[in-house]
This record gives C-alpha cells, sequence and structure tokens, in this order.
C-alpha cells in the first residue's frame, strides 16, 4: 500500500503537537520495553537459578529459563491481534494506556514471586503466566505506540519522526541496565540472588505511574483529537484480523520478512550476547552490565539518525544495508569477545546494535505505509509480532543450545579419555604414564616444565584442576613439582613422536616451554581436538641473548606456530604462539652472567643495553605474567584463537 493511505500534509500536526505525540508514545515505549528486557537480562543472571530446581547444568538452566522468556513472544500476536482490532475501531489513546497498565501490574507481580524452592514448581508456573501477560501488552503497545506518530508525521520526515518509538526500545534497555548495574555494584551477590533483582522489577511500578501520566496529559494535543474523530469515523468499518490477511496479504508477509532478520539480531546481540559472555568467557556481571549500558547509549542514538537517512536516500536501500552487514556479524563478533579485551568486547555488541538499527529504524513508516487507516493497527501488529515467535524468541533458545551441545560433546570426550586411561591404569601407573583425570577432565603436558615459566604454567594449569604432566631433564626438579601439584613426572624433555604418541595420548592441552615441539601436533591430531602453545622465549636465549639468534627463533616458532594451526584446524586442534620477551627466570639469569663475561659489561648493561633494547615492551617479564596468557590461550574460552603470535601487553598478529 502505497502512501497515499496515509493522512494529508493538512491533517499533520505542527512540529509542536507532533512532538508531544512522540513524547507520549516513546514514554509508553521506554516503560513496557524496560520491563520486557528486564525480563530478558534476569533470565540468564538470576531465574536460571532461582525458578528451576538445581542438579543440571548452567546452561540448561538458561535455556530452560529462555523458554519462559519464548512464551512472551508467543502472547505478543494474540496481543496485536487483540489491540489492533480494537485499536482500529476505538482509537489508540485509551489500548495504549491499557496496555501500559497491563504490563507494568505482569512485571511488578514477578518481582513477588516466591521461589523454587519456597513453593516448587508453581513458582516457574506463576512465572509462566505473568510473562504471557507481559507478553500480550507489549503485543498490542508497538503498533499503536508507532501509529501515533507515523500516521501524523510530514510524508518528507516520516521515516524520521517514526524512528524516535524505535528509540524507545534501546533506551527501556538502557534503563534496565542503569538499574541492575547499580544494584549489582551496590549488593553482594548473595544479597543481589536473594532479594536485590526484585527491586529493579517493583520499580516498574514507578515507570509506568510516569509514562501513565505523560500520556494523560497529551490527550488534549490536537493530533490526539483527530484520531479520535478517525476512530469514530473507522468504526462501522473496521476490519478482524482475518480480513486483514484476506485482502492485504502481501503487506502482512512483508511486513514479517522485514521483521524477522531484524529480531533475530537483535536477541542474538542483546540477549545471548550476554549469556556467552557469562558463560563463555566468564566475565562478571557488572563488566557485561557496563558493556550492554553503552552499547544501549550508542545504539539508542544512532536510530533517530538512520530514520533520518531513510528519508534522505530511501527506506529500501538503508534496510538492505543493515541486512548485509548483520549477516557478517556473527564470523567476527565472537571472536571478539573471546579476546577478554573490554574495549574489543564492547565494540563487538556496539557494531552489531548499529547494524541492527539500519534494518529496525525505519520499519514504523515501512509498514505504516503498506496498510490504510481502517486495519493498520491491526495489519501493523499482526506483521510485527508474529515473526517474533519464531525469532527473536526462538533465536537466543537455538543460539543457547548449540552452545551446550558444544559443551556436553566436550564432556563425552572428556569421558571416552578416561575410560580409555582406567583400561590402561594397570599397565602404566607403575611407570607414571597415565593420566589420572580430574572434576575439570583436562590433561595438560608442560615441556621444561620443572622451573621458570614452564613451573609457572605447570602450577597455574593445576590450579585451574587439570591434571598436569611436567617433562624436564631435571627429573629431581620435575618429580618434586609433580608432587606438589599432585600431577605426573617425566624425566625427559624433548621426545620423539612415537614417545609422545605413545606417553601422552591423553593430552587436551600442549604447553611447549622447551624446544619446539614439532611431533606435538600428532599427538592432538590422533585424539581429535586439542590445544598447542608454544613459547618462544627459551629457545632464543639458548641460542644467544642477542638479537639475530633470538629473532630467528621467534619467527621460526611463529610460523611453525601458524603452520600448525592450519593443518589442525580440520582436526579440532588450535596453535598459538607466545612471544614474553626476555623473562626473568634462572636460566634467563645465568645467561645474563654468562653474557656480561663474555663481552666484558656489567650484568645491569646485558639487560639495558641489549635485552630491553631489543624488547618490544622494554621492560623484563615475570613468569606468571607468562602463565596467565598460556592458561588463557589452552582454556575453552580461547577455542576459536589459533594461528595468533601474542605479546605479554596485549598486542597479538595473526595469520
Amino acid at each position: 500500500m502505497s502512501v497515499d493511505n496515509m493522512p494529508k500534509p493538512e491533517s499533520q500536526a505542527p512540529p509542536s503537537g507532533l512532538k508531544k505525540v512522540v513524547g507520549a508514545s516513546m514514554a509508553g515505549t521506554v516503560v513496557e520495553w524496560y520491563e520486557f528486557f528486564l525480563y530478558g537480562t534476569a533470565a540468564t543472571l538470576v531465574f536460571s537459578k532461582v525458578f528451576f530446581p538445581g542438579g543440571g547444568n548452567e546452561l540448561d538452566a538458561i535455556i530452560a529459563a529462555f523458554i519462559t522468556y519464548a512464551v512472551g513472544f508467543a502472547a505478543r500476536p494474540l496481543g496485536g491481534i487483540v489491540f489492533g482490532y480494537f485499536g482500529d475501531k476505538f482509537g489508540r489513546k485509551q489500548l495504549l494506556q491499557f496496555s501500559l497498565l497491563l504490563v507494568g501490574a505482569a512485571t511488578f507481580l514477578m518481582g513477588c514471586l516466591p521461589t523454587y524452592g519456597q513453593i516448587g514448581y508453581w513458582a516457574p508456573a506463576l512465572l509462566v503466566t505473568l510473562r504471557f501477560i507481559q507478553g500480550f501488552a507489549v503485543g498490542g503497545e508497538w503498533g499503536g505506540a508507532v501509529l501515533l506518530v507515523a500516521e501524523h508525521s510530514p510524508n518528507r520526515s516520516r521515516g524520521f519522526w517514526s524512528s524516535w518509538p524505535q528509540a524507545g526500545v534501546p533506551m527501556g534497555n538502557l534503563v534496565a541496565t542503569v538499574v541492575l548495574l547499580i544494584l549489582t555494584s551496590t549488593l553482594s551477590d548473595e544479597s543481589f540472588m536473594s532479594w536485590g533483582w526484585r527491586v529493579a522489577f517493583w520499580l516498574s511500578a514507578v515507570i509506568v505511574l510516569v509514562g501513565y501520566y505523560v500520556r494523560t496529559k497529551v490527550t488534549d494535543a490536537p493530533i490526539f483529537i483527530a484520531a479520535q474523530k478517525e476512530a469514530e469515523l473507522v468504526k462501522a468499518t473496521s476490519y478482524s484480523v482475518f480480513e486483514v490477511v484476506k485482502r492485504y496479504p502481501r503487506g502482512v508477509l512483508t511486513a514479517m520478512g522485514l521483521r524477522f532478520a531484524e529480531n533475530v539480531m537483535y536477541y542474538l546481540v542483546v540477549t545471548f550476547s550476554i549469556t556467552y559472555l557469562k558463560v563463555v568467557v566468564h566475565a562478571d556481571t557488572a563488566h557485561i552490565l557496563w558493556w550492554m549500558l553503552m552499547a544501549h547509549a550508542v545504539h539508542f542514538a544512532v536510530i533517530p539518525l538512520v530514520g533520518k537517512l531513510s528519508d534522505t536516500i530511501g527506506r529500501r536501500p538503508v534496510y538492505m544495508i543493515g541486512a548485509v552487514t548483520a549477516g557478517t556479524w556473527g564470523f567476527f563478533a565472537f571472536p571478539m569477545m573471546n579476546s577478554g579485551h573490554n574495549a574489543v568486547i564492547l565494540s563487538a555488541i556496539i557494531i552489531g546494535l548499529v547494524f541492527h538499527a539500519f534494518m529496525y529504524a525505519g520499519q514504523p513508516a515501512i509498514m505504516a505505509e503498506m496498510f490504510p487507516t481502517r486495519m493498520r493497527y491491526s495489519g501493523v501488529s499482526l506483521g510485527y509480532q508474529v515473526t517474533s515467535i519464531v525469532a527473536g524468541s526462538l533465536a537466543p533458545i537455538i543460539a543457547t543450545g548449540l552452545l551446550s551441545n558444544r559443551f556436553r560433546a566436550g564432556d563425552q570426550g572428556n569421558l571416552a579419555r578416561v575410560r580409555r586411561c582406567r583400561r590402561r591404569t594397570s599397565a602404566r601407573r607403575r611407570a607414571g604414564r597415565c593420566f589420572r583425570m580430574t572434576l575439570s577432565g583436562e590433561t595438560a603436558l608442560v615441556t621444561g616444565g620443572a622451573s621458570g615459566i614452564g613451573e609457572a604454567c605447570a602450577r597455574l594449569l593445576a590450579a585451574r584442576g587439570a591434571h598436569v604432566t611436567v617433562a624436564d631433564l631435571d627429573d629431581v626438579a620435575a618429580k618434586a613439582l609433580a608432587d606438589e601439584i599432585d600431577g605426573t613426572a617425566w624425566a625427559v624433555d624433548l621426545l620423539d613422536t612415537d614417545q609422545l604418541v605413545d606417553l601422552a595420548l591423553e593430552t587436551d592441552i600442549l604447553v611447549n616451554n622447551a624446544g619446539i615441539q614439532r611431533s606435538g601436533p600428532a599427538v592432538l591430531y590422533r585424539k581429535g581436538f586439542g590445544r598447542i602453545v608454544n613459547i618462544s622465549s627459551v629457545h632464543g636465549l639458548r641460542a644467544s641473548a642477542f638479537k639475530s639468534a633470538y629473532v630467528t627463533a621467534k619467527h621460526g616458532l611463529e610460523g611453525l606456530s601458524k603452520v600448525v594451526a592450519l593443518e589442525g584446524a580440520p582436526h579440532g586442534v588450535t596453535s598459538n604462539c607466545v612471544n614474553p620477551g626476555y623473562v626473568l627466570t634462572p636460566l634467563v639469569r645465568s645467561q645474563i652472567s654468562d653474557q656480561a663475561k663474555v663481552h666484558g659489561i656489567s650484568e645491569s648493561e646485558v639487560v639495558e643495553k641489549v635485552m630491553l633494547t631489543e624488547s618490544a615492551i622494554k621492560r623484563m617479564v615475570e613468569p606468571a605474567e607468562v602463565a596467565s596468557l598460556v592458561g588463557w590461550l589452552a582454556s575453552p574460552e580461547a577455542s576459536m584463537v589459533t594461528g595468533a603470535s601474542y605479546t605479554i601487553d596485549g598486542g597479538w598478529s595473526a595469520s
């Protein structure tokens, strides 16, 4: 349907009246989406623990919380149909006020619910009921809010004005994030999980009263009087939702299609990202909320700008830009989150929301122009809300399910390795060559692991629950460290391929601290997956403390790591390199002394004039710093990183 169905310029509101309508529409949208998205955040942080039985893993509980989250989406089309029908028949205002009160009451009562531990399965049942009511009300809100603006905007700037109610969505999310951030920052984890989260839901009552007051005060504006008169004129000829689908099937299907990609994108970026950052990256809750806070602020600012752009170059080109760029987001966003760097993670979220804004900002103008006034509320609400069932609600569930399956696959692999290990226990335990599996199910082999960097790495991996085998020529030191960390000692350093494959068949993590271990990939290829971390510092120092030998050895190890990364990818093997520079280990200290004698200079001159000059970070490094970086590269959090070369100060390069 063309824009001819929209009001003529003479019936449009003057700028002052239009701003009042925008304010009233946006106020309600902010309120309702504050409450709606508050649930989405709480589903990951709170509800998975409070309303669902324990005993399963964390991802199973989150999936259960997201299923109740989906109930709200299922109710939204029903709300859109009911509110759309009566809104087309009696006008927008009364329906919008009712939807505001309904969603506010449901959200407030969520904060009053007893937990699963108090009333058992009644707790999630009541949560589902309130979630349905909440979704029903939100389903009727969006269509009426955007139509109040779109129907009375000038044709030349309809995209800009109608994008403001859209900006109410990130604003509502922004307010919810601020509230949660304040609560999590001022309360202990125990207090927040016990009662603090309820405060965020109770605060909805205050916000509802503010939104209701704003909408009530605008009723005398000319734009609302015009909307009421229009409703009286079409009351006798308003159509049911079935008539809308029958008469305008193309419009309804087009609205659904426009909504699908945008809806999937939004809930992946906002809802699933919280789960991913919490479960995979192990990010702190406060950090996650800060990232979301800043990202929503950017999203809020970008939406009106994109709406204005749609008035300039057209709705379709702007939407297509968003659709194409959104399709690329997942390929780079999750590796960015895995980096662990605050700025990089924040950038990934912001980029996703900017891509989303290109699809989202112009939707009200596009959809309003496809239906005539007498069935616009029904048509817009139906097309917009039905898609939420199969797009917005299922996207985080499917993504979390895939993530859960990935972890379960890893658990099955660990169980299989335990069984193989047990079958060989009696034959190999006396030789000290069988890995004893711990609760984490991870096993690590550290070459050159009895002192210096290797010792620091072995201690860190053991502290994280891995069973560590210390391989070193110094069998006494290796045995002493292995006994201390409850590991296994090998009186060897550099092994040939047959030896390593035979001894280390159960290895998940191979830390090459002594020698460029070319046989390492063979072990992990045969096993099917694993993580290799090469450390270049010792190799260079064994040759010389000076530039030429160090750089040659470093580049050789970087090249080997990248080759193994390419070859190992089909085998599920990652390979990365750490270039720590000069590390204060016993070996380095002896090299400093030797070089001072050879060149006739003091030990401090060796450090200052040679080592620090050639060091990328211009300082000596402690073994614990290297171990921390190795520990991250050896963890599942870095499972998507391969072929990279890292320095201690955070710099990196990749092939």
